[in-house]
């Protein structure tokens, strides 16, 4: 599980799978380090999106993305821009 603090990258403004989602810098090249020197796939991204639509789907099925509900999803998008620091993950 990465552990650092990420920013926005970009904002998919699109009715999908996820509903709308914005990607985040994850990983970073000190992720890439990590991983190499732990000799292990670095993964490939973490986003943070909407529900699929008409999802009842209550537990964690993300996959290690954040979901939120999607007139959150909105909000977000709304009032954050691309490059924002946003997300600490930690343990």
């Amino acid at each position: 599980m990465p552990e650092s603090i990420y920013h926005l990258v970009s904002k998919y403004d699109r009715e999908g799978d996820f509903h709308k989602s914005y990607s985040t810098s994850y990983p970073d090249a000190n992720d890439k380090l990590i991983a190499k020197q732990k000799g292990v796939k670095q993964g490939f991204g973490i986003s943070i999106h909407g529900k699929k639509p008409k999802s009842q789907m209550q537990k964690d099925w993300t996959n290690c993305c954040i979901a939120i509900q999607n007139k959150d999803m909105d909000t977000l998008l709304k009032h954050v821009g691309d490059g924002t620091t946003i997300i600490e993950i930690k343990k």
